[in-house]
């Protein structure tokens, strides 16, 4: 491009290195709706943010919904850093009403997946237990409220999850509830395991006492009231070792 001999170039209104100029765009960029990747904490002043989600809203409440589910996917998938996000894109979504009651359920599963993930269990059973009176057939309804229920420590629960899920669930959808049953199937059963070991060395060390009571009666070991919380064996174990040294005291001469 030329200029007349003479004139000048317009200054240009950017200044300062590429990177500068780069750095200035990104944060301009984080005002702009459409360029955004995450809300902003306060939406109070952005008069352009108001605006999109206006016309957001002027949709029916499913496509309001579905959309807002559509977002919520997407923050959820780029990483923990967006899961504030997701949330509030899926709890917007179940705000506008849906019709569609499967559009619903997702919303609430979806919701509930993220506060899985950050360990949101009571949350997560409320999710589930919305989802579910929505749709009944929602596997991952389910398969999250075993879940949260087996992170509280309520197997019983979770394995009740799995059987009512997989009662009405069709089996080609079932997203892993049919494995998830036999996760809680196994740590029930370790559980159980585990209790009867415990259960079996009670029992076996109140048995030892009771026969090491027995033996001292019987060898006519005498003791009196033992101190607080000092055991029979420790008794036994004193009175043998004052036994061993009379034995290695010489007989006084006659």
């Amino acid at each position: 491009m030329t200029t007349p001999r003479g004139a000048s170039l317009p200054e240009s209104p950017w200044t300062g290195t590429s990177a500068d100029v780069l750095a200035d765009f990104e944060a301009a960029s984080k005002s702009i709706p459409l360029l955004m990747n995450e809300l902003p904490a306060d939406q109070s002043d952005n008069v352009a943010l108001q605006a999109l989600q206006s016309l957001i809203y002027d949709d029916s409440p499913d496509v309001v919904a579905d959309n807002f589910k559509t977002q919520g996917n997407e923050a959820f998938k780029a990483g923990r850093k967006r899961y504030r996000d997701a949330i509030e894109f899926y709890s917007k979504g179940i705000a506008a009403k849906p019709t569609n009651t499967t559009t619903l359920a997702q919303l609430y599963t979806n919701r509930a997946a993220v506060n899985l993930e950050l360990g949101n269990y009571r949350s997560v059973k409320d999710d589930c237990a919305a989802a579910i009176t929505a749709d009944e057939t929602n596997a991952k309804a389910y398969y999250r409220l075993s879940k949260a229920h087996a992170a509280l420590g309520r197997l019983d629960d979770a394995l009740e999850a799995c059987v009512r899920g997989l009662a009405v669930v069709d089996m080609a959808a079932n997203t892993g509830l049919t494995e998830e049953k036999k996760r809680i199937d196994g740590l029930i059963e370790r559980k159980r395991k585990e209790e009867e070991d415990r259960l079996r060395a009670a029992e076996e060390k109140k048995r030892a006492e009771a026969q090491l009571e027995d033996t001292i009666k019987a060898a006519g070991v005498r003791h009196g009231k033992r101190e607080p919380g000092r055991s029979v064996a420790s008794d036994v174990d004193v009175r043998s070792n004052d036994l061993c040294l009379a034995n290695l005291v010489p007989p006084s001469p006659l």
